[in-house]
C-alpha cells in the first residue's frame, strides 16, 4: 500500500505499487486537469445548446457535475441528487478511494472547492469563449453532438 498522505502519479511509478495501491491513493493532478477540462467542456456546450441534447448521451455523474457547476438545483433535483449528493459522487473521482471518503467525512470540502474554480472558470466571460471554441473542435464533441435532419432525408436520416 501506498504510504499515508502520499499520492503516486501513475500505477507503477512507485517500486513495489500494485494496481489497488493506485486505485485507492487516486488520480494524479494531470488526471483532475483532465476532468475539470472535459466537464468544463461538457458546461460550454449545456451553455450554448441547452440540456436536451445531452441529458439522455453523457453519464449521471456527468450530468450533476455540470449542473454543480452552473448551480443548476432543477436539474441536479431532477436526477434525485442535491448539490451535497452530487459532491460526494464527484469526490471519489476526484480523490480516489481514500481521500474521497475522508472528503465526505469533511462535509467534501476539497471537492466543493475544486467545483467553485471551476465555476470561476465558467464566470470569466474570456474563459466560456474559450470553452466554446474548444468545445466545437473537440472530436468527442462533435462525435456526441446529434445529427441534424432535413426534411430531404429518408426516415432513417440518409439522403
Amino acid at each position: 500500500m501506498t504510504p499515508a498522505g502520499q499520492f503516486p502519479g501513475r500505477p507503477g511509478e512507485a517500486a513495489g505499487e500494485d494496481p489497488l495501491s493506485h486505485l485507492l491513493a487516486g488520480p494524479t493532478e494531470e488526471d483532475r486537469a483532465q476532468l475539470r477540462a472535459d466537464l468544463l467542456a461538457r458546461v460550454a456546450q449545456v451553455c450554448a445548446n441547452g440540456w436536451e441534447s445531452y441529458r439522455e448521451i453523457w453519464s449521471t455523474g456527468e450530468v450533476v457535475g455540470v449542473a454543480v457547476v452552473l448551480a443548476d438545483h432543477a436539474e441536479l433535483a431532477a436526477l434525485g441528487e442535491t448539490e451535497q449528493s452530487a459532491l460526494e459522487r464527484w469526490a471519489f473521482d476526484l480523490w480516489g478511494l481514500v481521500r474521497g471518503q475522508a472528503d465526505v467525512v469533511n462535509a467534501c470540502e476539497d471537492t466543493r472547492h475544486w467545483f467553485e474554480v471551476a465555476a470561476y472558470e465558467v464566470a470569466n466571460d474570456d474563459a466560456v469563449r474559450e470553452l466554446l471554441r474548444r468545445a466545437a473542435e473537440s472530436p468527442t464533441v462533435r462525435r456526441n453532438r446529434p445529427r441534424r435532419v432535413s426534411g430531404s432525408d429518408g426516415k432513417d436520416g440518409a439522403k
